[in-house]
């Protein structure tokens, strides 16, 4: 994992943060995190729920994470993770980028329709 974050994000990539967030978050809490790999890809899911509304659960994908010329490795991960998601009752799964590249292809590869409208804030410095 430390090796796949270090190539994809070299100049602002929190080795020790990262790796304390998967053993102490991420590995502790499995009915809450799905977190599945290939050699060159990774892909980690996350449950929520709002408290008023415990059976309307949501899986959003927090990292979907591929090395340079792997992105293929990722629609299987992609496809698992709308599995675990649906074993989980939820009632939506979320997928999108905070990086320069797009998921739309791999969206529809995965036959994932386009979530609109998207609203978004920013706070301090970008």
């Amino acid at each position: 994992m430390r090796r796949l974050f270090a190539r994809r994000y070299p100049n602002n990539f929190d080795a020790a943060g990262t790796e304390q967030w998967m053993a102490e978050v991420v590995l502790k809490a499995p009915l809450r995190f799905n977190a599945i790999r290939t050699d060159d890809a990774l892909c980690i899911s996350l449950v929520t729920e709002v408290p008023w509304l415990p059976t309307e659960r949501e899986v959003s994908v927090v990292v979907i994470l591929a090395d340079h010329g792997a992105v293929w490795q990722t629609i299987p991960l992609l496809r698992a993770s709308i599995e675990w998601a649906r074993y989980r009752q939820a009632s939506a799964w979320r997928f999108h980028s905070n990086m320069p590249a797009h998921c739309t292809a791999l969206a529809r590869r995965v036959g994932v329709p386009l979530d609109v409208p998207h609203f978004k804030l920013h706070f301090g410095a970008s």
